[in-house]
């Protein structure tokens, strides 16, 4: 029954994170929409062109045309891995804070990663503590790329998937395969 109620308590918890996080959505489109587009901080706007001029590779990221804070992100799988040949879909917000806060970022495609919770949730130094107002959305997705390539089930976000990543690594990098193919947009060339 204790187990229970921490596990209820638990998922209550994420709940709560993630609606703060949509509520921070909702609130920047309706005053994007109530007219603040014109008023683009200089470095958001900057950063959003260099994206779409010089996006990282395998990378595409477009900002939603009712919420300029709000990108959607499709990142393909990096060569040799498990998620390789896969393309995943992910949110990525920029809090009123931004650069002196991190952005929020979280995979919207269900994939099989120790460092990567069921809800989509990424434990990553760079959106946390080691974030840096130098930093960038082009950094950010770049380190995402990075842990994708190279798991740390050491540090991990999903325990359940570390235990199998330490116990048998190939027996989870086999599950992430099935994992993305169950649940992720595959490309052609996989066919």
């Amino acid at each position: 029954m204790l187990a229970q109620l921490r596990q209820l308590a638990c998922l209550l918890g994420q709940f709560v994170e993630i609606a703060w996080t949509y509520m921070d959505t909702i609130l920047a489109t309706l005053r994007c929409q109530a007219g603040n587009m014109a008023q683009i901080p200089k470095r958001i706007e900057k950063e959003t062109q260099k994206l779409e001029t010089e996006p990282p590779p395998g990378v595409q990221a477009k900002p939603d045309p009712a919420n300029y804070r709000y990108f959607h992100i499709v990142m393909a799988g990096p060569t040799g891995t498990p998620y390789e040949g896969g393309n995943y879909k992910m949110e990525l917000f920029l809090p009123e804070g931004y650069p002196m806060e991190p952005p929020k970022v979280r995979f919207l495609t269900k994939i099989y990663h120790p460092n990567i919770d069921k809800l989509g949730r990424i434990c990553l130094d760079v959106l946390k503590d080691k974030w840096s107002p130098a930093l960038q959305i082009r950094t950010v997705l770049l380190s995402i790329q990075a842990l994708l390539s190279t798991p740390e089930p050491s540090d991990p976000l999903d325990t359940n998937v570390a235990d199998h990543f330490i116990k048998d690594r190939a027996g989870a990098e086999l599950q992430g395969l099935f994992g993305a193919l169950s649940g992720c947009c595959w490309s052609e060339k996989r066919f």
